[in-house]
């Protein structure tokens, strides 16, 4: 009998307790109906086994029958119709209210691990691994071959791989100036002057002396240092803007002839001509002459040193005699439009059968734009002289200005692209038809080939990284075409992580880049994937920058706190997947990992204030005040309450931190360990408001309250047991003669939830100094006894239970007294 009423009240005060103390029920996966009937059949269960006891005189009886939940004596035969009916009434009425087992309680325990659960949803998205690890990756220079899909339009490409931060030579040397990149970030933070923050992540990339990264770098560097505007637009809107095509096309072609020396290499066909000459100054006889035309004819001079079969058509120029042709689309592939309308003038204006071409070429100049029937007069007199042209460089010339195919004389990438680009910058009415029909052409990832090269339907990226292509040369193609996703993605794919995440931050802060609004989507998507396009409904895609961030701090986000916060700084815009400001769960998450909360958030002295932290370097453009109650609630949520407490007070949230000063108080009021810090905590924060009059009186008085129960349990745990009977006589919780129960049960009701969760405890403990009283002092025995029975009866009538373990030891405490 003693086990199975031992194994009952454990099972009971098990559930019980658990309740109380606010923790998830995890074993069970039972709803609040089935739990509120365990605990019900357990306390039957546990009457009917103390009814069965032998040995209770009637006054321990009757003791037992109040504390069960008996309101009166055993029934009598000649009263049990009277007593039925009391008892069918008492069961219409609600007996108990906030209740260990109460449906309201249960409501709260949910909701309580809901938002754990969600604050653990969260820290868990932010540290997942973003890349599926079933994939193999590809590496740059073995890249397979695509399927082709038969209905791209109805497929979402998410093409994830498999990366190393820094696992090629180069990407090893840039991680080794990592810090570099910091100090410019940084100094971002305070001035927001991005075109400085441009130019110092690429001299950082320039310090890593590979000229593959100079040369990516250098590209980069063609689109963003300018006085392009975006304020006050979305980046979708800015990348559909006419005007935005116009800048990606007038920077492209101005890159492509001739140098931009933004780093401590030059790049451009100018660039490239000039190593020619100085590779092979003999033969080039360039002599000192500066300028364009003495270029292009020691360039000449080189390229025909070996006689080969050339079509010359309409003269030559110059004293080595070069078709003139080939002179002039040299001229115009180097932006050289002083010496085009000098030729022009000289020797092609007279000439009949390009008349329209050359009046035009004698009006070139920089920012020069075809009007409409100028361009209609050549694409005219082009369709006439095609038939007869076999000058390779002529054609070249024409098909600048009117868009056609000249595949002659693209015989690399850049004057491929410069062949397509040049059209759209001379044209008056710029077609976004066009520039988007190259973008599609290059950008595409659907790739089949149809021809030989610069002749095929679709390009994509199949096409310049297989047979022994680069990756590099499709970056290229996609930067200067505008597409700023697409090329970061490649990036991202081939290792080259640091790169594709500083370009990716420098479009992100110049307005540019185009977002993922589902952060839990791959790092890249995309939005609109048609084959066939029309100018209506351009194809788009947008980055998953959030992860790109996170991904890319994870090798030193616990050792390099500063440096990590500085990029998830970048992310204040945007918005948790879970709920919240998306930069404020990060901090929390950066505080729960590391523990670092001085370091972080600063520290709170004796006085309560707060010093400076790291948070503090971005007050001016996030709420401090914010940040702090965002990772006090957290910390509410997981558990830890006495740094809730501090982080709540430095926030400015009072009441909030009097709140859960008064929850861990009662929380560790029964752990002799734990019950001093949350003490010394609770009179700190008392101290620190006593002279405060905004706050609220009940939350205040709760704090006074717990505190000195505290003090009684202190001084229980002292053995000081009179000191013990005059702090209850004071705080007026309980009752200590039966003629005051009455009146302390009609006040429980004001009672706060913190104080009616440490009565059971407190009833508990004054039954044993009780106890112990009445065997040293005999002659207080009536007295003792009273009080006894006063606890004993408000136990009974207080609309609140018990755990059933307590009730058992006041019980079996009351029965010592006889």
């Amino acid at each position: 009998m003693d086990n199975d009423l031992g194994d009952i009240l454990y099972r009971a005060d098990a559930l019980c307790t658990s309740t109380l103390k606010g923790q998830p029920l995890y074993h069970l996966a039972r709803s609040g109906s089935q739990i509120d009937s365990l605990l019900y059949n357990a306390f039957r269960s546990t009457e009917s086994l103390f009814h069965s006891r032998s040995g209770l005189d009637p006054e321990a009886e009757f003791n037992a029958n109040m504390l069960l939940g008996e309101r009166a004596l055993p029934e009598a035969p000649e009263k049990s119709a009277i007593l039925s009916q009391q008892l069918q009434q008492q069961e219409e009425e609600p007996e108990f209210i906030s209740s260990t087992g109460s449906t309201e309680l249960l409501e709260d325990l949910m909701q309580a691990s809901a938002e754990k659960i969600r604050l653990l949803a969260e820290r868990s998205f932010l540290n997942q691994q973003i890349v599926d690890t079933t994939q193999i990756k590809r590496k740059a220079l073995n890249l397979t071959k695509s399927s082709v899909e038969p209905s791209p339009s109805k497929k979402r490409i998410e093409d994830e791989r498999i990366i190393a931060v820094t696992s090629n030579a180069a990407e090893t040397a840039f991680a080794k100036s990592v810090i570099e990149f910091y100090f410019p970030l940084s100094d971002y933070i305070y001035d927001k002057n991005e075109d400085k923050l441009a130019k110092a992540f690429a001299g950082a990339a320039a310090r890593t002396r590979d000229n593959s990264v100079i040369l990516i770098w250098d590209q980069v560097l063609v689109l963003f240092v300018s006085q392009f505007s975006v304020k006050g637009e979305t980046a979708k809107n800015v990348r559909s803007n006419t005007s935005w095509m116009i800048h990606v096309v007038e920077s492209s072609v101005g890159y492509l002839q001739k140098q931009l020396v933004t780093l401590s290499l030059a790049f451009g066909f100018i660039n490239h001509m000039e190593l020619i000459v100085e590779r092979n100054l003999a033969i080039a006889r360039r002599g000192g002459n500066p300028g364009i035309l003495p270029l292009i004819n020691a360039f000449l001079n080189v390229k025909h040193f070996k006689t080969t079969e050339t079509t010359c058509q309409d003269g030559v120029y110059g004293t080595d005699s070069h078709p003139v042709w080939e002179v002039v689309y040299l001229c115009l592939r180097c932006g050289g439009f002083d010496s085009v309308r000098k030729i022009a003038d000289s020797h092609l204006k007279n000439l009949p059968s390009c008349a329209a071409l050359a009046t035009s070429l004698s009006s070139l100049e920089k920012g020069y734009k075809l009007s409409s029937e100028e361009k209609t007069r050549i694409k005219a007199e082009w369709r006439s002289e095609s038939r007869s042209c076999t000058d390779i460089h002529k054609k070249a010339v024409y098909c600048a200005f009117t868009g056609d195919e000249s595949s002659e004389v693209s015989d690399n990438l850049e004057n491929w692209l410069w062949q397509k680009l040049t059209p759209c910058s001379f044209d008056c009415s710029f077609s976004t038809a066009v520039f988007k029909e190259l973008e599609r052409l290059i950008g595409n990832d659907y790739g089949t080939l149809d021809g030989c090269y610069m002749k095929m339907k679709i390009i994509g990226e199949d096409y310049f990284t297989s047979d022994g292509g680069s990756p590099l040369i499709f970056f290229q193609a996609l930067w200067l075409t505008g597409q700023i996703e697409r090329a970061i993605s490649l990036l991202y794919k081939i290792d080259m992580m640091s790169h594709a995440v500083h370009i990716a931050i420098l479009a992100y802060l110049k307005g540019l880049l185009i977002v993922s609004d589902d952060l839990s989507l791959p790092i890249r998507i995309y939005l609109q994937l048609y084959i066939e396009i029309s100018p209506d409904n351009p194809m788009e895609c947008s980055l998953n920058f959030c992860r790109l961030i996170l991904l890319y701090i994870k090798p030193f986000e616990l050792v390099n706190i500063p440096q990590s916060l500085d990029y998830l700084f970048l992310l204040r815009k945007m918005d948790s997947p879970i709920e919240g400001n998306l930069f404020l769960s990060c901090v929390s998450r950066a505080v729960y990992l590391t523990d670092e909360i001085s370091l972080i958030l600063g520290s709170v002295d004796d006085r309560g204030l707060r010093s400076t932290g790291l948070i503090d370097k971005y007050a001016a453009d996030v709420i401090v005040d914010d940040v702090l109650a965002k990772v006090a609630h957290d910390s509410e949520i997981s558990g830890n309450l006495a740094n809730a407490v501090r982080l709540y007070h430095s926030a400015k949230r009072y009441d909030d931190a009097i709140r859960i000063a008064c929850d861990y108080l009662a929380k560790e009021m029964s752990n002799s360990e734990k019950r001093t810090q949350a003490r010394n905590l609770a009179m700190w924060l008392a101290s620190i408001y006593k002279r405060s009059s905004d706050l609220s009186s009940h939350l205040i008085s709760t704090l006074y309250l717990l505190i000195d129960i505290s003090t009684f349990f202190l001084n229980y745990q002292e053995k000081k047991f009179s000191k013990c009977i005059d702090i209850l006589s004071k705080l007026k919780c309980i009752p200590l003669v039966p003629d005051d129960v009455q009146s302390y049960v009609s006040v429980f009701y004001m009672l706060s939830d913190q104080v009616r969760i440490v009565l059971p405890d407190l009833c508990l403990t004054t039954m044993q100094i009780t106890l112990h009283q009445f065997e040293h002092n005999k002659e207080m025995a009536e007295i003792l006894q009273s009080r006894s029975k006063a606890i004993i009866h408000y136990i009974a009538m207080v609309p609140y239970r018990f755990p059933t373990l307590i009730t058992s030891k006041i019980l079996q405490i009351s029965t010592q007294f006889n």
